[in-house]
């Protein structure tokens, strides 16, 4: 189970993947890293690029919405989980054995950051709040914060001293915190972090991620197709069904409330009801997907185990 669980997607699979040697480093190598051939995880847009980190500590950037990709050396061959960006200059990575880099210029250079409350545990996400704080959490109650940009951090127990729980994602929604992970872990924290209570879901299985929508309401979601919606603040769940029992890996929300949910097996799930019912993208593959978002010429751009690719906008918008 803990294999299962400490990449934040694609996560038995990724975790096959062996650890890059100090000779795969080469500059060489480097060169001939294409994202159709690594395992990615998340991706995030930064400005006018969209940015997209993995396995071996790889970074890709695309410039022209996900149509290519260029790979960006990084100090690490740890497995990166997680991206954030603070604006258009200023990234994080974080990921396997309490690995965290951060980046000033656009992600063209990363500086690795010790975070030495961290220990080895692994990161599985990053967040970015409202008031400018980052909070990096993952295996084993790893939860931390920095006030300063990713500079610094400092780490502070979840529920109470000894939960070990592995957190997969925290979302910040009005003025709460919701966070998620193994164990049907769910919780809200109304001071910032500092205290959590446990919330109730009809579900006990391991959740990968949970969504903040602009009606106000969650999305939280996981393993073998599981996702649940709340209306009111996490105190009551209903089920939605996507006709898929392949783990969901990740997720995105759009301004407008279009929502895309994706998976194992080449699950892509889209709604635009504020993910009231979903509809299905059919990539005729067995790829596992970790990430995908709409990119500003509205295509859907994905990435994940030996898989990146686009869905043209209008294609995007049709249903199976």
């Amino acid at each position: 189970m803990v294999v299962n669980i400490l990449m934040r997607t694609l996560l038995a699979c990724l975790l096959a993947t062996p650890v890059a040697s100090a000779a795969m480093a080469s500059e060489s190598l480097l060169a001939k890293v294409q994202a159709q051939r690594t395992a990615l995880v998340e991706i995030k847009k930064a400005g006018d690029r969209l940015i997209a980190v993995g396995e071996q500590g790889v970074v890709m950037r695309s410039f022209d919405q996900g149509r290519g990709w260029s790979h960006q050396p990084t100090p690490t061959d740890r497995a990166l989980t997680s991206i954030a960006v603070l604006d258009e200059r200023t990234l994080l990575a974080a990921g396997h054995g309490g690995v965290m880099l951060r980046s000033v210029d656009s992600g063209e250079n990363w500086q690795r950051i010790e975070v030495e409350d961290a220990g080895s545990d692994s990161f599985l996400g990053l967040s970015v709040l409202r008031d400018g704080r980052v909070l990096a959490y993952g295996a084993y109650g790893l939860f931390c914060i920095s006030d300063d940009g990713g500079q610094t951090w400092r780490r502070q127990p979840v529920f109470s001293e000894d939960f070990d729980w592995h957190i997969a994602e925290v979302v910040e929604a009005g003025t709460a915190l919701y966070l998620v992970g193994e164990a049907g872990t769910v919780g809200v924290s109304h001071d910032g972090g500092k205290q959590w209570e446990k919330l109730e879901t009809p579900y006990s299985g391991s959740f990968f991620g949970i969504k903040a929508l602009p009606d106000g309401a969650l999305l939280a979601f996981g393993m073998r197709g599981n996702l649940f919606r709340s209306n009111d603040g996490g105190q009551h769940w209903g089920k939605i069904e996507l006709g898929s029992n392949s783990a969901i890996n990740g997720g995105s929300v759009t301004r407008d409330g279009r929502v895309v949910l994706v998976g194992n097996k080449g699950m892509i799930r889209v709604s635009s009801d504020q993910g009231q019912s979903f509809t299905n993208l059919d990539l005729h593959s067995a790829s596992s997907i970790g990430s995908a978002l709409y990119a500003e010429d509205g295509a859907l751009v994905y990435v994940g185990y030996m898989a990146a690719g686009r869905i043209a906008s209008d294609d995007a918008a049709t249903t199976n």
